[in-house]
């Protein structure tokens, strides 16, 4: 059984068709799986970097970044160990699992709500992890609005204004 087209997908509708043809109507979620499915994983990669190049050629304008201040919250921590490490390399290994743990993980779910992800046939699991993973990666390097990821994709989705912020960072 397909899925219909949501309302947030039709609310879209208007600035999709001003650089798209639709003469079938929105694709559905599903559509997107089908195909994504198909699309050989190297050269998705390839095809879609392109393409984020080509719209960074054509979009008008400068995105400015503009600085903010980042709050930092200390935490003790306690760890219990038969290792023989000092506070220096205890401290080194934990947060590289912990950065580690975040960047291939964490972010990635709740960002992206890669877990509960239902595309798992040929190559689409692989070519929504390439599309994500780049995506995350704009959405970090753009800086003008100060909130997380997720809000900044949130509002990539929200904000027809911000969207090309995000491509062109």
């Amino acid at each position: 059984m397909r899925e219909v087209v949501s309302d947030d997908e039709r609310s879209k509708e208007e600035w999709f068709c001003t650089f798209l043809e639709l003469p079938n109507d929105i694709p559905s979620h599903d559509t997107f799986g089908d195909v994504f499915a198909r699309l050989d994983p190297e050269e998705f990669q390839r095809c879609f970097m392109e393409w984020n190049q080509g719209v960074a050629e054509l979009m008008p304008g400068e995105v400015v970044a503009i600085d903010g201040k980042t709050g930092i919250t200390v935490q003790p921590r306690y760890f219990i160990s038969r290792l023989d490490f000092s506070t220096e390399q205890l401290l080194a290994s934990v947060l590289a699992h912990w950065s580690i743990e975040n960047s291939l993980h964490w972010s990635p779910d709740v960002t992206f709500r890669e877990d509960h992800s239902l595309v798992r046939q040929d190559h689409g699991p692989q070519n929504l992890a390439t599309l994500r993973n780049i995506s995350r990666n704009m959405l970090k390097r753009e800086t003008s609005l100060k909130v997380g990821i997720q809000g900044k994709r949130l509002q990539a989705g929200w904000r027809e204004d911000y969207l090309p912020k995000v491509l062109l960072s």
